[in-house]
């Protein structure tokens, strides 16, 4: 395992990976791809088809770095919705290796996000700003927010008004995907039932379920820093205890660790650990 990962899994860490697909045709070694991954890539044009292609290889070579194994040994699929049982929608697992790491991605155009734990739930979204839906940021807004956010929501305007207006609703998109997903069930929650305070800048607290009458699970969301009109959110279980690290990807390889702001500063460590069943 490289050096530094081992903390998902001895100090009940979160890392997340950011890294953006090159504008290109699809890659080579489309080899470590399942199946079900090379279909749906093969279904999608080919500009798309190629950013999906270099992303699911990045988060194979990126897994297999955690789990010590080639990429294309790294088999991945579904687990059963907790909301509704199906098998065809469920949060994103590990199939082989047996493994304790949980994971969870999201794309938008070339830009990816993925998250990465383990023995916890988590949970990624990241959206480009989509100005030509600027005039229907109320109606989206109506059907995802709860009261106190369609309160906060800054009114229609120009210039650094719209900005602003903007900003706050893909914060809260994100935020609330995010928890969505972490939660397994993706955009068949209730999103005006998972309240995230798009109006404040740092980590926020909320108890969400997958489904009525089910138990609520307290979760920590974070807005992931990005360049230019990119926004993005993570979420993951309050209990966790460990840092919470931001990364790169670079062609091939893990690049350099940054922190998210707010979180424990020190670099990712260099010692290595005994091996333990991953």
């Amino acid at each position: 395992m490289t050096s530094g990962l081992e903390e998902v899994f001895d100090a009940d860490a979160t890392h997340v990976w950011t890294g953006r697909a090159p504008d290109a045709a699809a890659p080579p070694d489309t080899g470590v791809l399942s199946p079900d991954e090379l279909r749906r890539m093969r279904a999608l044009p080919p500009g798309p088809a190629a950013a999906y292609a270099h992303t699911h290889i990045a988060v194979h070579r990126i897994l297999g770095r955690y789990l010590s194994r080639p990429p294309g040994s790294v088999v991945l699929g579904r687990a059963v919705c907790p909301g509704c049982g199906s098998t065809g929608h469920g949060p994103p697992v590990v199939r082989t290796p047996a493994t304790r790491l949980t994971f969870n991605l999201s794309r938008s155009e070339t830009h990816w996000l993925l998250a990465v734990a383990a023995d916890r739930r988590v949970g990624a979204d990241i959206q480009h700003e989509l100005p030509d839906a600027r005039p229907d940021l109320a109606s989206m807004a109506a059907v995802c927010f709860a009261a106190a956010e369609l309160a906060g929501f800054p009114p229609p305007g120009h210039g650094e008004n719209a900005d602003a207006r903007s900003a706050y609703f893909y914060r809260a998109w994100t935020r609330k995907e995010a928890v969505a997903k972490a939660l397994g069930v993706g955009l068949a929650a209730d999103l005006t039932a998972i309240a995230i305070a798009p109006g404040a800048t740092g980590p926020v607290q909320v108890r969400a379920a997958a489904g009525p009458g089910q138990a609520g699970t307290l979760w920590q969301v974070r807005d992931v820093p990005m360049a230019g009109r990119v926004f993005a959110a993570v979420a993951h279980e309050a209990a966790a205890t460990g840092p919470v690290r931001l990364l790169t990807m670079a062609p091939g390889c893990p690049g350099e660790s940054l922190d998210i702001p707010g979180e424990d500063r020190r670099g990712l460590p260099v010692a290595r650990t005994g091996h333990r069943d991953r």
